[in-house]
């Protein structure tokens, strides 16, 4: 893939928003950017890309890597299991300054459950955050909304693209919804539909796992 260039932010720091580690005022003043520039919205993805791919990787090393040690003159040392297929692909495939030691870093610990309250409409200081888990709750606020009404509850990314949905039956102040997916660390929003499901949606809260 051919990717853009744009002299308004480097490559570090398009990496560093792959990796979540921008301040809050650094990450809103790229997110406002990147949603019209072409250039930046290619220069994430293969960002992206290549840190899912460099922490997979690392994942899989972590699994297969045998747990035994050797000792040589009283002192224990480690081999590591990095093989040379996987080091070149790495170090050809490197986006800007992303560093091989992303292959070393053990895969994040996953929560089994994790619970996170949308109290408060999308909005500057309004994203919520939580941990990676297998089992995601999410506490929505709900009141001063129809009540009992069928409506579809979106996940959509920080670009936009749906994740996943569900319909929701919302019949009180606050409803709990179950999602059913492991979701990668990064920032979400969820939007709540009137039973039309088209047009703006009633409510959106956002989120984030890191």
């Amino acid at each position: 893939m051919s990717v853009g260039r744009c002299a308004q932010f480097s490559d570090e720091l398009v990496e560093r928003y792959s990796l979540g580690r921008l301040t809050e005022q650094e990450r809103d003043l790229f997110e406002e950017h990147f949603l019209l520039c072409e250039a930046c919205q290619q220069r994430l993805q293969a960002s992206d890309e290549y840190v899912a791919a460099a922490k997979a990787a690392g994942a899989q090393l972590a699994r297969r890597r045998p747990a035994r040690a050797a000792t040589a003159g009283g002192l224990g040392f480690f081999r590591p299991a990095l093989s040379l297929p996987v080091a070149l692909a790495v170090a050809t495939a490197g986006i800007g300054g992303l560093s091989l030691f992303l292959l070393w870093q053990p895969a994040p610990g996953i929560l089994e459950t994790s619970r996170v309250s949308l109290a408060s409409l999308r909005a500057a200081g309004a994203v919520h955050r939580t941990k990676p888990a297998r089992r995601l709750i999410l506490d929505i606020d709900t009141s001063r909304l129809p009540a009992n009404c069928d409506c579809r509850l979106q996940i959509v990314d920080r670009r936009g693209q749906p994740l996943w949905e569900q319909r929701v039956r919302v019949d009180g102040p606050a409803i709990s919804v179950e999602v059913d997916r492991v979701l990668a660390t990064g920032r979400y929003w969820v939007r709540l539909y009137g039973p039309e499901s088209s047009g703006d949606p009633w409510r959106e809260y956002g989120f984030e796992i890191d």
